[in-house]
């Protein structure tokens, strides 16, 4: 099933997508983690707002930030069989 949905020309998260985000992904624990590290504020002093209140353009930034981290990590890996 496409996780997205088109909208007037515009993919657009679809129900089942947008509940994935909010559910305790890689990409919500690097952004927690992360606001977790500077305090729970921006640089400018701006509260962090909690994930789920997040728009989902953010959210999906995160998921594709932590998608390419977990790549990066499984290409480090040795194979199975393999040693470091």
């Amino acid at each position: 099933m496409d996780q997205t949905q088109t909208t007037n020309e515009t993919k657009t998260p679809s129900a089942e997508a947008n509940a994935k985000m909010n559910e305790r992904s890689l990409g919500r624990a690097a952004f927690e983690a992360h606001a977790a590290k500077i305090g729970g504020f921006t640089y400018d002093g701006a509260r962090i707002p909690p994930w789920t209140a997040l728009p989902d353009q953010v959210k999906e930034a995160w998921e594709a930030a932590a998608r390419a981290v977990e790549a990066r990590v499984q290409t480090a890996l040795p194979k199975s069989g393999e040693t470091a």
